[in-house]
């Protein structure tokens, strides 16, 4: 016997709700065939109500069976003009119970435009019934407190649209789209109200509503939304549970789509409330930046493209919470200052970096001498070059230690700018000012930037070496600059009259420049002339002293005292040899060596095997002991005679 059909599904069928019949059937695995009967038979009695023209009732019939038939079986009898009306009703039922896709949506809010607005502010007000029944839901977990206790469907007025409001979510971007395309900037506003897709918001905010501060207020609450929590459901006390988690790739997007649009509208409209959007901004695109390490510096830089002001702010706020090298470059290249020339004033009004306010040079040379601050060297080093900023050259340049490049580009921009008098001597005061504090230069440049100020001498006006304002500007600063500072180093170098010479090739240059130098070196000389003059004046009164004891002693007497061999101890007679070192032996006592050649028998022969033949006590031994330094050996022999060394 057949399974007895459930009370409860055949109550569903009696009051019309075949879709939900079907449904409970599926789940608990009931044949649906009567179910299915039902279905048939209304829509039999849908179709007699249509062809004995009576729309009207049939479609109360069609409306029944929702979510039980193929929507396009309705909608392909309903397709003609006259009954566009019953299409429009038919396509609201469908979406309030939740069947409707996208295409249902974008053929409803087309028929919107052909319909008027009641039944467009009827919708809009089921939709919003759905929300605060979904807001409820989700503050309570359950929909009951809507009538209290019990069944909820005991009430008659109640209408469960939580379907209704999740499935429209799905498709409120294709009722957006359609309601722009249709020029229906203003219902779209008002949807957008019930149920928020933040690029459409915001793009009817600035296009429609031309309401820039609203946009920019949603903007900066999507980069501070955590991930996964609609904002249209948002409580207070939820916003602020969730304040320091990431934002929502969503509002990142919006940032960078929207951003420069809404910076361009404020400022071109003189909108009211201009600084505080951008303020808004610049505050989103911070936040969605700090609070993503993984964030693309350069999506962030390209979001201020075209208005350096408020990229500077933004990077200079960024560079204070976690500098990279990127910001850090682009917050240096902000700050060069510009000054193109007539032939790049085209490309100033394309990439105008100047903005008042703008720090001062100053500002970016601190940043370029900190070493702490990590940026691109080469590209900033090639920036400040293009633009012809030298302090900014040398500051590269120094950082890297290359002093000696460093004073050949300041040569080469005086010799630049040559043509303009004021840029000549501003570009020079520079370098004079830099050559002051900069002892690291070697020897040899300081002979490149004698030779500069030498060649140049007439050009540079001395007003430009004046190290204090309050100097006396009759005074010849710029040659005792070149004396003090420049000749001075470059001396040690080069010798003065190689660097006379130079100057002997600018027959203009005045010789005071070098006379200090001369006289000093005229000094030194006739010093040293001086000292030679007297050095051999002794020389001579040396040598005349010693000739006058030679011929004394060519003139006295000499008694020699007869000499032992010191080999036999006996009284020396004829033939006896000296010994150059010292000794003096009978020829008998010799050793004779090769080639006959009498050899000291107390020292051998070092350069051969021959050997002493005797040997002498350390105490007996006496050497001779000339000095190299002396100029001649009879100094050395006359010195031993008086020292009585031949007397032993």
């Amino acid at each position: 016997m057949a399974e007895a059909f459930p009370q409860e599904i055949q109550t569903l069928l009696e009051r019309k709700k075949f879709a939900d019949a079907k449904k409970a059937c599926e789940e608990r695995g009931i044949s649906t065939i009567e179910v299915q009967k039902s279905i048939t038979d209304e829509i039999n009695r849908a179709n007699f109500e249509l062809k004995n023209k009576n729309a009207e009732s049939a479609m109360n019939y069609f409306i029944n069976l929702i979510g039980a038939i193929e929507p396009s079986m309705v909608l392909c009898k309903f397709f003609s003009p006259h009954l566009t009306q019953y299409l429009t009703t038919f396509l609201v039922e469908l979406h309030t119970r939740g069947y409707a896709n996208e295409q249902h949506t974008r053929l409803l809010f087309n028929m919107f435009q052909k319909e008027d607005d009641t039944l467009f502010d009827k919708f809009l007000k089921l939709l919003e019934q759905a929300k605060s029944q979904k807001r409820a839901e989700s503050q309570t977990g359950s929909n009951f407190f809507l009538f209290g206790k019990g069944d909820k469907t005991t009430k008659s007025n109640y209408q469960d649209l939580s379907a209704f409001y999740e499935n429209f979510k799905q498709n409120t971007g294709a009722a957006m789209e359609v309601l722009v395309q249709n020029d229906m900037g203003d219902k779209a506003f008002l949807l957008s109200n019930i149920i928020s897709i933040p690029s459409h918001r915001v793009s009817l905010l600035i296009n429609s509503q031309e309401n820039y501060l609203e946009a920019s207020n949603l903007i900066l609450k999507e980069c501070t939304t955590p991930p996964g929590v609609e904002n249209d459901l948002l409580q207070p006390a939820a916003n602020q549970q969730t304040q320091n988690n990431l934002p929502t790739p969503r509002g990142r997007q919006l940032l960078l789509e929207y951003g420069a649009t809404l910076i361009s509208k404020v400022i071109a409209k003189k909108y009211p409330q201009k600084n505080i959007v951008i303020d808004n901004i610049i505050s989103a695109a911070y936040q969605a930046w700090i609070r993503n390490e993984d964030s693309s510096d350069v999506d962030f830089i390209h979001a201020f493209w075209g208005y350096p002001e408020y990229c500077f702010k933004f990077v200079e706020k960024a560079c204070v919470a976690r500098p990279t090298p990127l910001l850090n470059t682009c917050l240096i290249d902000l700050t060069i200052p510009r000054s193109p020339s007539p032939d790049e004033k085209y490309l100033d009004k394309i990439f105008n970096l100047e903005w008042e306010g703008k720090p001062n040079s100053s500002y970016c040379l601190n940043k370029l001498r900190d070493s702490t601050i990590k940026f691109y060297f080469d590209e900033i080093l090639f920036i400040c070059n293009e633009v012809s900023f030298v302090e900014g050259v040398i500051a590269c340049l120094e950082r890297a230690g290359n002093y000696s490049a460093a004073s050949s580009y300041y040569i080469a921009a005086c010799e630049h700018s040559l043509e303009d008098k004021a840029k000549f001597d501003n570009t020079l005061s520079q370098y004079v000012k830099w050559l002051r504090n900069s002892p690291s230069l070697k020897n040899d440049d300081w002979v490149d930037v004698f030779q500069f100020f030498i060649k140049y001498y007439n050009k540079a006006s001395n007003e430009s070496f004046m190290s204090n304002p309050n100097d006396d500007p009759h005074d010849d600063h710029k040659t005792l600059f070149i004396q003090k500072i420049v000749l001075k180093n470059a001396k040690k170098a080069r010798p003065l009259t190689s660097l006379i010479h130079y100057m002997s090739k600018f027959p203009n240059i005045p010789l005071r420049i070098v006379k200090k130098s001369l006289m000093k070196e005229l000094t030194k000389s006739e010093k040293v002339l001086e000292n030679e003059v007297n050095d051999h004046e002794t020389s001579v009164r040396e040598v005349g002293q010693i000739e006058k004891q030679i011929e004394r002693l060519e003139g006295e007497d000499i008694e020699f005292r007869p000499m032992k061999c010191e080999v036999c101890h006996n009284k020396l007679d004829i033939p006896y040899i000296a010994f150059m070192c010292g000794h003096i032996v009978d020829r008998k006592c010799c050793i004779i060596g090769v080639g006959n050649v009498p050899i000291c028998p107390i020292c051998g022969d070092p350069h051969s095997e021959i050997t002493p033949k005797y040997k002498m006590p350390e105490e007996a031994k006496r050497t001779i002991r000339l000095d190299p330094q002396q100029p001649d050996l009879l100094n050395s022999v006359l010195s031993l005679v008086h020292n009585g060394y031949f007397d032993k």
